[in-house]
């Protein structure tokens, strides 16, 4: 019975956990039906705190703030910056609240960092000096030109059709930084959802911009792989040929 008492306790935090998450996510789905834009999606998940940071004005999610995160992150990207032959223009393809290019707009000759949440990239344009800060939708809009662009942890929160759209214009960078959040072990990529504060990894999936339906043909390598708990953060590198 003692065994049995414990077992329960020990469980007990889990289950209130997941239940409450349950809840959370209910909310969030209500906020988001209806919403068609990822404009007005976006803008939700930000007004709405669905990334935590209630006492922040924007807040792009924890994974933008913890140093065992962000620091191996930043040290490999920097890494492959700096050996570049010169400076190259950076294009931030959903820079969110900036606190990641915060750290590397320095590295670039030119930086230009884009987000679809009009009031985040005026809010950004007010806190950060020597960047270029442009209101526009990936998926829809024309993208910047430059040499290298980061997409950290942006496209895993797209539909398929957006991701499509974003991965077959990618080629006009010589280097994309790509990371996304993967499941260990075997796993079905690319299953489609809809645009929002959710990402693939929950439902067992992941995004691969490597295999159908998006088929990004490039050379690759890893820059980082960190682990989330459950889950693999992965940063690569792709690079077009001549």
């Amino acid at each position: 019975m003692r065994n049995t008492r414990t077992l329960a306790k020990s469980l007990l935090p889990k289950v209130v956990a997941n239940r409450l998450r349950q809840i959370q996510n209910a909310r969030r789905v209500r906020i988001m039906r209806g919403l068609e834009s990822n404009r007005e999606r976006f803008s939700a998940v930000y007004r709405h705190h669905m990334w935590g940071g209630n006492g922040s004005d924007f807040y792009s999610g924890h994974g933008s703030r913890y140093d065992e995160l962000v620091e191996p992150y930043i040290q490999a990207v920097v890494e492959f910056l700096v050996l570049l032959p010169t400076k190259p223009t950076i294009v931030d393809l959903g820079c969110g609240d900036f606190a990641i290019g915060s750290r590397l707009h320095l590295y670039g000759d030119k930086y230009v960092a884009c987000d679809v949440v009009p009031e985040l990239i005026e809010r950004n344009r007010a806190t950060y000096a020597g960047v270029e800060f442009r209101h526009l939708d990936m998926a829809h809009d024309e993208l910047p030109t430059g040499d290298v662009v980061l997409l950290r942890e942006v496209l895993q929160h797209l539909d398929n059709a957006s991701v499509k759209s974003v991965v077959d214009r990618l080629g006009q960078y010589r280097y994309m930084i790509i990371t996304e959040l993967l499941p260990y072990g075997d796993f079905v990529p690319n299953l489609d959802q809809p645009a929002g504060f959710d990402v693939r990894v929950g439902h067992g999936s992941g995004l691969d911009v490597t295999v159908p339906p998006f088929s990004l043909d490039a050379e690759s390598r890893v820059l980082v792989e960190q682990d989330l708990d459950g889950a693999l953060s992965r940063t690569m590198l792709y690079t077009m040929g001549d």
